[in-house]
């Protein structure tokens, strides 16, 4: 699973610091579809970041993103579950041990700024996991 996993992920580094994106495949989802519930993909990745962030000091944030849903529904569940995605991802990795006091913001940011020009494309399921840099805690 931890192989299949890496296909997950991306890095890139910014002025904030370094940001882990964490996204869906199709057919290979982060989160049990319209659910925070994470897969045993997630699972694995939280794992990798755990190893990885244990070399350093610095504090994360931990932000969400959805694609988009349709217009139709009367209720856009994508602030929510967002939101509860980048809250299950801090639990998860406090559950393996993460130092609570090193996450710095966990956001929910719905569909609001997709990463591919569809957006309905599972790819927008993400997570922005960054590792600040100081003065950015």
């Amino acid at each position: 699973v931890q192989e299949m996993a890496k296909k997950h992920i991306t890095t890139r580094l910014t002025d904030e610091g370094l940001v882990v994106e964490i996204f869906d495949l199709e057919g290979a989802p982060l989160f049990e579809p319209g659910t925070a519930e994470p897969t045993p993909i997630m699972n694995a990745i939280a794992e990798i970041l755990n190893d990885a962030f244990d070399l350093v000091t610095n504090n994360v944030s931990i932000s969400a993103h959805s694609q988009a849903f349709s217009p139709l529904q009367l209720d856009n569940p994508s602030w929510l579950l967002t939101t509860d995605r980048a809250q299950s991802t801090r639990n998860l990795m406090e559950g393996l041990g993460f130092d609570q006091e090193r996450v710095s913001r966990v956001t929910g940011h719905g569909q609001q700024r997709p990463l591919l020009e569809d957006p309905m494309s599972a790819r927008n399921n993400r997570l922005e996991v960054t590792l600040l840099r100081k003065g950015f805690d």
